[in-house]
């Protein structure tokens, strides 16, 4: 770099690509808990959120079947891999900027 405050700069901005990125991807449910009962593989589920969903995926390397089985979902069952599915591919089209509401020019 030509100064002192090349590798700052570029850390900022780092920083701030990754806020928009986890804003984009928002903090909304990626699977919800709709009955309060234990699962079938002994534990309690818990929701499952669009950023952890994206975080256990791309940055922990973990399987769908992974995922659901840390918040104590059956890693089998085909139709919550579908919408575990649907939801990251929705969450990753966020982050690229499909589906984000753009201003509009004003005439």
């Amino acid at each position: 770099g030509t100064g002192n405050g090349d590798r700052e700069e570029a850390m900022l901005s780092d920083f701030q690509r990754l806020r928009v990125l986890q804003r984009r991807i928002g903090d909304g449910l990626a699977r919800e808990v709709r009955r309060h009962r234990p699962s079938a593989t002994g534990g309690k589920r818990h929701a499952i959120r669009a950023r952890t969903l994206v975080d256990a995926v791309c940055q922990g390397n973990l399987c769908l079947s992974d995922v659901l089985s840390n918040h104590g979902w059956y890693p089998k069952d085909t139709v919550v891999l579908d919408c575990l599915r649907q939801a990251l591919c929705a969450a990753l089209d966020r982050m690229q900027g499909y589906g984000c509401v753009k201003p509009q020019n004003m005439p």
